[in-house]
């Protein structure tokens, strides 16, 4: 049951990112942002970046859910002084590498047109400290990494929506390969996704008028397979937040964008066995 609480406050807090919230004694201040990272990793989760018109690109920082807090008065831990990625938006993260333990950041778009922003960076929880890997394979370009996915195994998948090219990125190996997926849908950027408890992946159309279509990916067998959805479906919404619930049933989608106006506060849970809103 806590798990499960958890699971709403963390998309309660991702939402506060959006709309300032009143943060009293804090080491650090919240500001509005968005196209930011949120991961993550032993009950701490790590933000990272985003855009706004403050300037808040290079902010780095988490809440550790692990102790008691109050949500009006959130305590934050900045880590911006040691952050050395440039000031960003649009990048991908994970949790990954050999022991499950090291943020991954791929992709992204410098905020400033003289920042470049390398492919992958990756920060060891342990140690709070950034390095550049070096990696290798099919060294792709990354147009959208915003929706980027993690498997049980370890791996990254980078899909932005539009055309078939799938970059993956072995978060254990550092190797890069890239897929023609044959079938692959259009459906445009900042889709709502994540990945299903049977380690295929679900993308929720966020082209349409409203989500009556979700895609399925078999990463297994590099096939796409599209589900009809009923009941009070959302209505059209750019770079929802996505996660799968505890029960392995549900996806639970929330917050996002409408024709740049953030769109309503209410939780949507798509049912994985008959697909109903």
């Amino acid at each position: 049951m806590l798990q499960k609480y958890l699971v709403y406050i963390i998309l309660w807090f991702l939402s506060q990112l959006l709309i300032e919230i009143n943060c009293q004694e804090t080491p650090y201040v919240l500001k509005k942002r968005n196209e930011h990272t949120a991961t993550l990793i032993d009950n701490k989760l790590y933000i990272l970046g985003g855009s706004s018109i403050n300037e808040v690109g290079k902010d780095f920082f988490y809440i550790d859910f692990s102790d008691s807090f109050n949500i009006q008065n959130l305590i934050l831990t900045d880590l911006s002084n040691i952050n050395i990625i440039p000031s960003h938006f649009g990048a991908g993260s994970a949790r990954g590498g050999t022991y499950n333990d090291t943020l991954f950041i791929c992709g992204g778009v410098g905020n400033i047109s003289a920042n470049k922003v390398e492919l992958v960076y990756t920060f060891n929880t342990q140690s709070n400290s950034w390095t550049t890997p070096v990696t290798t394979g099919t060294i792709p370009i990354l147009f959208d990494a915003s929706i980027g996915i993690i498997d049980y195994n370890g791996k990254m998948y980078f899909w932005d929506g539009i055309g078939d090219i799938i970059a993956i990125l072995d978060t254990k190996n550092l190797i890069w390969e890239t897929r023609s997926s044959i079938g692959a849908p259009n459906i445009g950027l900042k889709s709502a996704t994540t990945l299903l408890s049977n380690n295929k992946i679900i993308y929720i159309d966020s082209s349409a008028s409203s989500l009556i279509k979700v895609y399925i990916y078999d990463i297994v067998n590099d096939t796409w397979s599209t589900k009809i959805t009923s009941g009070t479906m959302p209505p059209k919404r750019l770079g929802a937040s996505a996660v799968l619930g505890l029960d392995g049933q549900r996806v639970i989608i929330y917050g996002g964008s409408s024709d740049a106006k953030p769109v309503d506060s209410s939780l949507y849970e798509l049912n994985l066995i008959n697909y109903e809103w």
